[in-house]
Protein backbone atom coordinates (compact mmCIF):
# COMPACT_ATOMS: atom_id res chain seq x y z
CA UNK A 1 0.00 0.00 0.00
CA UNK A 2 2.74 2.34 1.28
CA UNK A 3 4.53 1.31 -2.17
CA UNK A 4 1.56 2.21 -4.17
CA UNK A 5 1.48 5.79 -2.43
CA UNK A 6 5.07 6.70 -2.90
CA UNK A 7 4.78 5.36 -6.63
CA UNK A 8 1.72 7.87 -7.28
CA UNK A 9 3.77 10.75 -5.57
CA UNK A 10 6.64 9.94 -7.71
CA UNK A 11 4.38 10.48 -10.71
CA UNK A 12 2.96 13.34 -9.54
CA UNK A 13 6.08 14.78 -8.67
CA UNK A 14 7.82 13.89 -12.06
CA UNK A 15 4.72 15.52 -13.85
CA UNK A 16 4.96 18.82 -11.99
CA UNK A 17 8.40 18.84 -13.35
CA UNK A 18 7.85 18.07 -16.61
CA UNK A 19 5.09 20.87 -16.58
CA UNK A 20 7.66 23.16 -15.06
CA UNK A 21 10.42 22.32 -17.61
CA UNK A 22 8.21 22.83 -20.80
CA UNK A 23 6.22 26.44 -19.45
CA UNK A 24 10.42 27.27 -18.70
CA UNK A 25 11.34 26.35 -22.38
CA UNK A 26 8.33 28.30 -23.69
CA UNK A 27 9.31 31.18 -22.01
CA UNK A 28 12.71 30.81 -22.96
CA UNK A 29 11.53 30.33 -26.71
CA UNK A 30 9.14 33.01 -26.51
CA UNK A 31 12.06 35.61 -25.25
CA UNK A 32 14.38 34.49 -28.26
CA UNK A 33 11.73 34.97 -30.30
CA UNK A 34 10.94 38.75 -29.24
CA UNK A 35 14.96 39.29 -28.99
CA UNK A 36 14.77 38.27 -32.40
CA UNK A 37 11.92 40.51 -33.22
CA UNK A 38 13.51 43.55 -31.80
CA UNK A 39 17.07 43.13 -33.40
CA UNK A 40 15.34 42.32 -37.03
CA UNK A 41 13.48 46.38 -36.08
CA UNK A 42 17.02 47.69 -35.49
CA UNK A 43 17.89 46.46 -38.22
CA UNK A 44 14.72 47.58 -40.21
CA UNK A 45 15.21 51.18 -38.71
CA UNK A 46 18.41 51.23 -40.69
CA UNK A 47 17.14 50.94 -43.78
CA UNK A 48 14.58 53.33 -43.11
CA UNK A 49 17.01 55.61 -41.74
CA UNK A 50 18.58 55.12 -45.26
CA UNK A 51 15.94 55.08 -47.09
CA UNK A 52 16.23 51.64 -48.26
CA UNK A 53 12.21 51.28 -48.88
CA UNK A 54 11.91 47.85 -50.62
CA UNK A 55 14.52 46.41 -48.16
CA UNK A 56 13.29 48.01 -44.67
CA UNK A 57 9.56 47.29 -45.94
CA UNK A 58 10.80 43.65 -45.96
CA UNK A 59 12.77 43.49 -42.38
CA UNK A 60 8.99 44.87 -40.75
CA UNK A 61 6.97 42.05 -42.40
CA UNK A 62 9.53 39.26 -40.64
CA UNK A 63 9.39 41.65 -37.87
CA UNK A 64 5.64 41.57 -37.84
CA UNK A 65 5.90 37.31 -38.60
CA UNK A 66 7.71 37.24 -35.38
CA UNK A 67 5.65 38.54 -33.34
CA UNK A 68 1.72 40.02 -34.54
CA UNK A 69 2.00 42.43 -31.49
CA UNK A 70 4.86 44.58 -32.37
CA UNK A 71 2.18 47.49 -33.38
CA UNK A 72 5.12 50.10 -34.35
CA UNK A 73 6.35 48.02 -37.10
CA UNK A 74 2.47 48.24 -38.75
CA UNK A 75 3.76 52.20 -38.92
CA UNK A 76 6.84 52.25 -40.36
CA UNK A 77 5.46 49.81 -43.08
CA UNK A 78 3.11 52.15 -43.42
CA UNK A 79 5.56 54.42 -44.33
CA UNK A 80 7.28 51.98 -46.21
CA UNK A 81 4.83 51.41 -48.65
CA UNK A 82 3.95 55.39 -48.93
CA UNK A 83 7.26 56.00 -50.15
CA UNK A 84 7.39 52.93 -53.13
CA UNK A 85 4.02 54.14 -54.25
CA UNK A 86 1.41 51.36 -53.06
CA UNK A 87 -0.92 54.09 -51.35
CA UNK A 88 -3.68 51.75 -51.30
CA UNK A 89 -1.54 49.26 -49.26
CA UNK A 90 -0.06 51.91 -47.03
CA UNK A 91 -3.50 53.26 -46.13
CA UNK A 92 -5.35 49.82 -45.04
CA UNK A 93 -1.50 49.24 -42.83
CA UNK A 94 -1.98 53.18 -41.12
CA UNK A 95 -5.23 52.28 -40.53
CA UNK A 96 -4.45 49.16 -38.68
CA UNK A 97 -2.02 50.72 -36.71
CA UNK A 98 -4.51 53.31 -36.10
CA UNK A 99 -6.51 50.58 -34.17
CA UNK A 100 -3.75 49.03 -32.43
CA UNK A 101 -1.89 52.29 -31.25
CA UNK A 102 -1.48 52.73 -27.86
CA UNK A 103 0.12 55.90 -26.82
CA UNK A 104 -1.75 60.12 -27.52
CA UNK A 105 1.37 60.60 -29.58
CA UNK A 106 1.15 57.09 -31.62
CA UNK A 107 -2.26 58.20 -32.20
CA UNK A 108 -1.67 61.70 -33.75
CA UNK A 109 0.85 59.81 -36.09
CA UNK A 110 -1.66 56.89 -37.56
CA UNK A 111 -4.08 60.33 -37.56
CA UNK A 112 -1.74 62.51 -39.47
CA UNK A 113 -0.23 59.91 -42.06
CA UNK A 114 -4.19 58.27 -42.86
CA UNK A 115 -4.60 62.19 -44.10
CA UNK A 116 -1.64 62.77 -45.89
CA UNK A 117 -2.52 58.99 -47.78
CA UNK A 118 -6.20 60.02 -48.41
CA UNK A 119 -4.99 62.96 -49.97
CA UNK A 120 -2.40 61.68 -51.98
CA UNK A 121 -4.87 58.94 -53.60
CA UNK A 122 -7.80 61.30 -54.60
CA UNK A 123 -4.39 62.69 -57.03
CA UNK A 124 -2.99 59.57 -57.49
CA UNK A 125 -3.22 57.84 -61.00
CA UNK A 126 -4.53 54.77 -59.44
CA UNK A 127 -7.57 56.76 -58.48
CA UNK A 128 -8.09 57.95 -61.78
CA UNK A 129 -7.81 54.31 -62.93
CA UNK A 130 -10.60 53.53 -60.40
CA UNK A 131 -12.70 56.80 -61.37
CA UNK A 132 -12.10 56.15 -64.86
CA UNK A 133 -13.74 52.59 -64.66
CA UNK A 134 -16.60 53.60 -62.33
CA UNK A 135 -17.61 56.14 -65.24
CA UNK A 136 -17.02 53.01 -67.73
CA UNK A 137 -19.14 51.11 -65.70
CA UNK A 138 -22.14 53.75 -65.37
CA UNK A 139 -21.47 55.62 -68.92
CA UNK A 140 -20.56 52.60 -71.01
CA UNK A 141 -23.62 50.50 -71.22
CA UNK A 142 -25.97 54.05 -70.94
CA UNK A 143 -24.29 55.40 -74.21
CA UNK A 144 -24.84 51.99 -75.77
CA UNK A 145 -29.04 52.03 -74.63
CA UNK A 146 -29.19 55.44 -75.36
CA UNK A 147 -27.38 54.61 -79.14
CA UNK A 148 -29.51 51.79 -79.71
CA UNK A 149 -32.48 53.69 -79.04
CA UNK A 150 -31.80 56.55 -81.13
CA UNK A 151 -30.73 53.79 -84.03
CA UNK A 152 -34.26 52.39 -83.68
CA UNK A 153 -36.61 55.50 -83.56
CA UNK A 154 -34.63 56.93 -86.38
CA UNK A 155 -35.10 53.46 -88.25
CA UNK A 156 -38.99 53.74 -87.51
CA UNK A 157 -38.92 57.82 -88.49
CA UNK A 158 -36.94 57.25 -92.14
CA UNK A 159 -39.14 54.05 -92.64
CA UNK A 160 -42.25 56.06 -92.24
CA UNK A 161 -40.90 59.20 -94.44
CA UNK A 162 -40.01 56.53 -97.18
CA UNK A 163 -43.18 54.73 -97.08
CA UNK A 164 -45.36 58.32 -96.84
CA UNK A 165 -43.06 59.55 -100.03
CA UNK A 166 -44.80 56.55 -102.21
CA UNK A 167 -48.13 57.53 -101.75
CA UNK A 168 -47.23 61.83 -101.83
CA UNK A 169 -47.62 63.31 -105.41
CA UNK A 170 -44.85 64.86 -107.01
CA UNK A 171 -44.75 68.70 -105.69
CA UNK A 172 -47.32 68.24 -103.05
CA UNK A 173 -46.67 70.36 -100.03
CA UNK A 174 -46.59 67.49 -97.55
CA UNK A 175 -43.65 66.40 -99.41
CA UNK A 176 -41.11 69.03 -97.54
CA UNK A 177 -42.92 67.98 -94.17
CA UNK A 178 -42.26 64.40 -95.17
CA UNK A 179 -38.06 65.34 -96.33
CA UNK A 180 -37.83 67.41 -92.64
CA UNK A 181 -39.21 63.70 -91.27
CA UNK A 182 -36.54 61.58 -93.30
CA UNK A 183 -33.78 63.94 -92.32
CA UNK A 184 -34.65 63.69 -88.32
CA UNK A 185 -35.01 60.00 -89.06
CA UNK A 186 -31.40 59.71 -90.71
CA UNK A 187 -30.08 62.43 -88.14
CA UNK A 188 -31.00 60.06 -85.41
CA UNK A 189 -29.67 56.95 -86.98
CA UNK A 190 -26.32 58.45 -86.89
CA UNK A 191 -26.40 59.79 -83.84
CA UNK A 192 -27.54 56.38 -82.50
CA UNK A 193 -24.92 54.66 -84.58
CA UNK A 194 -21.89 57.35 -82.99
CA UNK A 195 -23.59 56.37 -78.93
CA UNK A 196 -23.82 53.01 -79.86
CA UNK A 197 -20.01 52.54 -80.57
CA UNK A 198 -18.84 54.79 -78.14
CA UNK A 199 -21.12 53.15 -75.64
CA UNK A 200 -19.68 49.14 -76.51
CA UNK A 201 -16.22 50.71 -76.84
CA UNK A 202 -16.23 51.52 -73.41
CA UNK A 203 -17.77 48.36 -72.11
CA UNK A 204 -15.22 46.00 -74.22
CA UNK A 205 -12.80 48.08 -72.63
CA UNK A 206 -13.83 47.62 -68.70
CA UNK A 207 -14.25 44.15 -69.64
CA UNK A 208 -11.16 43.48 -71.13
CA UNK A 209 -9.46 45.45 -67.72
CA UNK A 210 -11.68 42.90 -65.76
CA UNK A 211 -10.49 40.30 -67.47
CA UNK A 212 -6.51 41.11 -67.26
CA UNK A 213 -7.02 42.07 -63.94
CA UNK A 214 -8.56 38.02 -63.19
CA UNK A 215 -6.08 36.36 -64.41
CA UNK A 216 -3.24 38.64 -62.80
CA UNK A 217 -2.53 41.17 -65.28
CA UNK A 218 -2.28 44.59 -64.60
CA UNK A 219 -3.10 47.09 -66.67
CA UNK A 220 -1.04 50.44 -67.29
Amino acid sequence: MRYRKRQKLSSAVVAIILLMLACAGQAHAQAQTQEEAESTFRQANGFFDEERWTEALSMYEQVLVLDPDYHRAHWYRARCLQELGRLVEALEEARRYRRVALLEAEVTDADALLKQLEEALVSSPEARRIRRKHMQRRDGPALLSAGLISAGVGGILTGISAGRARNLEPGSSKREGNTLLFGVGVGLGVSGGVLSVLGLGLTIELSTQSIGLSVGGRLP
